[in-house]
């Protein structure tokens, strides 16, 4: 009876393989993804920092200081979330041993980037450029958008840059936390 069974389990397996054996789904991700944050300026009086989300510890997470002039290479595996923080409080405490998630001294973005969400079937793409935009403050986090998206390809064509808005009420936030 045994014998039976495994039989018809192989055989099962196999027909369910030869139905969806033709199927093959093809994703590409560009082989860089950057992400800068444009407006930091006219917040004078905050740092911010990516924080890669590795494991739930945060003595693991890879905290990256952002500064006006440079991209954040963000990881193959791990989204990164954006925080930030006063520049009096970070200048009297080791920033290692910030517990990210739960300190009431820093307030986190309602936005993150993570490379699924650029996924294409367009295999030519070199890299993504996003650009990132600070709204303000709310009561509960840092109000960030996306304000600029920028694909270059590998096969020469020109970039495509495209822009975006912000949708939300500027009046509701503030400069600070």
């Amino acid at each position: 009876m045994k014998r039976v069974k495994y039989v018809l389990l192989v055989l099962l397996a196999t027909i369910a393989v030869q139905v969806f054996g033709d199927v093959i789904i093809v994703t590409y991700l560009p082989s860089k993804i950057l992400v800068k944050i444009d407006n930091m300026e006219d917040y004078p009086d905050m740092l911010f920092v990516g924080l890669g989300d590795y494991a739930t510890f945060s003595a693991s997470d890879r905290v990256d200081m952002i500064d006006t002039s440079s991209y954040i290479d963000i990881s193959r595996i791990h989204p990164i979330a954006f925080y930030a923080v006063k520049k009096t409080y970070l200048e009297k405490t080791d920033i290692d041993r910030i517990d990210w998630k739960k300190n009431k001294n820093v307030m986190q973005s309602g936005i993150s980037v993570n490379i699924n969400s650029l996924r294409s079937d367009r295999p030519n793409v070199e890299s993504v450029e996003i650009h990132l935009s600070i709204a303000g403050f709310d009561k509960k986090s840092m109000v960030m958008y996306e304000s600029a998206r920028t694909i270059k390809y590998k096969d020469g064509r020109p970039d495509f840059v495209k822009y975006f808005d912000f949708k939300g009420d500027l009046s509701k936030l503030r400069k600070t936390f």
